[in-house]
């Protein structure tokens, strides 16, 4: 449970699976406090080319942007995989959503395939500095 003050986890890239290569998922079970939330994860706080939970309720790939609303709705559990690839050809980063089991949507954006993944960083965004998250989280 994270309490939207001062509750967050912090891993090294050692303690997370090693990332190379797009495709990339993140999985996770969330029962937020608000429909809208701010600071489930980020991938590298404090930098760009991120991948992170920054605007309410909404997931992207930070600078030069694709962006997804989560669609949430308060104190339900949610199950929500999130998908960043790349489109080489064009080239272009994707976001695509699904939860519970479902496709929602997608969105690509931008010029960039570069990605920052320094470890990964559960309840706040930039260190509190741009968000901290309420809620609880599982099998992340």
């Amino acid at each position: 449970t994270f309490n939207g003050t001062n509750s967050f986890i912090t891993t090294t890239l050692d303690s997370v699976a090693k990332v190379g290569s797009m495709p990339i998922s993140i999985e996770f079970w969330v029962n937020c406090n608000s429909a809208t939330p701010v600071g489930i994860f980020a991938s590298a706080p404090n930098m760009t080319d991120v991948l992170r939970n920054y605007n309410t309720g909404q997931v992207e790939w930070w600078n030069a942007t694709p962006i997804v609303s989560l669609g949430l709705s308060a104190t339900t559990w949610t199950h929500v995989v999130v998908v960043y690839s790349t489109n080489a050809s064009i080239p272009r980063r994707r976001i695509d959503l699904y939860r519970n089991g479902s496709f929602i949507t997608n969105n690509q954006a931008g010029s960039s395939t570069t990605f920052t993944w320094t470890g990964l960083r559960l309840g706040d965004i930039n260190n509190g500095t741009a968000g901290r998250y309420a809620g609880k989280l599982a099998i992340f």
